[in-house]
């Protein structure tokens, strides 16, 4: 709308590149627009509210402990805590979603994630189906190294919303685990997820 509202108030060319100037303030314009789309619909799923990290169309609550920030890294939004870098990894929380294609239940949820965590080579420690409040949610543990990264343990909450399969990772190495542990523990255990 921006670069569209620019155009509208720049002089009418003479010349023979007026029309491809139009042509391209629209191309502008439709993509400014789309731009805007993916922001609202952004900003619709993750937002600050308080305190708790919001991913309202996902039915998500995730409270922000103290010193912890939502920010954004190589696109994705992410809550993380900024004093745990000094260990060279940054302790977060990420939420990401995908299609839910056809997995019918929480069931084949787990099994599917059961068999592409172990082919990856990592360690499950645990990985069932839970209760969240009125919601069935599938939680998990489970630890060790993704292709050619440092070794990562990651706390798991998964479900189906929709079309969707959402997941909520929390990651740290081993080496921050011992201090960190109880602390990431309460803040999963505290992730709300509200019916449909």
């Amino acid at each position: 709308r921006v670069l569209a509202a620019c155009a509208a108030d720049r002089p009418a060319r003479a010349d023979a590149h007026a029309d491809a100037d139009a042509d391209a303030d629209g191309r502008d314009a439709a993509s400014t627009a789309a731009a805007e789309a993916a922001l609202r619909e952004r900003v619709d799923v993750s937002a600050e509210d308080g305190g708790v990290w919001r991913h309202d169309r996902l039915g998500l609550a995730i409270p922000i402990p103290n010193g912890w920030r939502v920010r954004d890294v190589n696109g994705l939004t992410i809550l993380s805590d900024p004093d745990s870098a000094k260990a060279g990894f940054t302790i977060n929380v990420n939420v990401t979603t995908s299609p839910r294609g056809t997995v019918a239940d929480l069931e084949q949820l787990v099994a599917t994630n059961r068999g592409q965590l172990e082919r990856i080579g990592l360690t499950i420690e645990r990985l069932e189906v839970a209760r969240r409040g009125d919601v069935d949610v599938v939680e998990g543990e489970y630890h060790g190294r993704i292709g050619r990264m440092q070794p990562l343990r990651f706390l798991l909450l998964a479900y189906l919303r929709g079309d969707q399969q959402v997941y909520v990772t929390i990651t740290a190495t081993p080496a921050q685990w011992p201090e960190h542990e109880a602390e990431l523990r309460e803040l999963l255990a505290a992730m709300r997820v509200t019916p449909e």
